[in-house]
């Protein structure tokens, strides 16, 4: 959400309306941070700012807001340093994943283990494009690139391919994706991937 100027926010009327909006829309809607149009070209060059430059579309106000005020990094790689950030990121959903599976500790959000344990495999995939350069906002491409280097190296990447393929398709349909993994073997998976890439 970008604002003109400072003012006077009722965000509970806001987090209302979004609410209301996405159950009607039937997908969950966040809103990530509120920030002042003047800001905008002065937006670090994160992951979540990155796909959010490459791959947006404005429901409501300028349509080239983003586009007339892009950070003099837009176009470029991602740095590498987001990728120790994103993947600790993701670990630390599987960890709590792990510990709600096991009782250690009790969450309301039903879906939270199945989202997250996704989300932690999406990353390792993320990572390894990002390393290589082939990081893309677009979920098939990636899908595409990582099939590449699966077909190139079917020894190292096959399993994770499969495994990303499906948190592709729960990404696209949450519904459409069932769940029925061991918690703890993805976290393995998921620590020697981790060792792998930060090497």
């Amino acid at each position: 959400m970008v604002l003109k100027s400072k003012g006077r926010l009722n965000m509970k009327k806001i987090f209302k309306s979004v609410e209301k909006l996405s159950e009607k829309l039937r997908v969950k809607i966040d809103i990530g941070h509120v920030i002042l149009k003047s800001q905008i070209s002065n937006l670090p060059h994160t992951l979540m700012y990155h796909d959010l430059f490459e791959a947006h579309k404005v429901v409501y106000g300028e349509k080239s807001i983003l586009f007339d005020h892009q950070p003099s990094w837009k176009g470029t790689s991602l740095p590498k340093s987001e990728v120790s950030q994103y993947l600790l990121n993701r670990g630390y959903g599987l960890i709590q994943s792990l510990r709600y599976n096991k009782g250690i500790d009790q969450t309301s959000d039903k879906d939270y283990i199945k989202r997250n344990v996704f989300k932690a495999i999406q990353a390792i995939g993320d990572c390894i494009l990002i390393e290589e350069n082939h990081y893309d906002c677009c979920v098939d491409i990636r899908l595409h690139k990582l099939r590449f280097l699966r077909d190139r190296s079917p020894e190292v990447y096959d399993e994770l391919y499969n495994l990303y393929y499906l948190s592709i398709e729960f990404k696209k349909d949450p519904e459409s994706v069932g769940f029925s993994f061991d918690i703890q073997y993805i976290l393995d998976f998921w620590i020697q991937w981790f060792l792998r890439i930060m090497e």
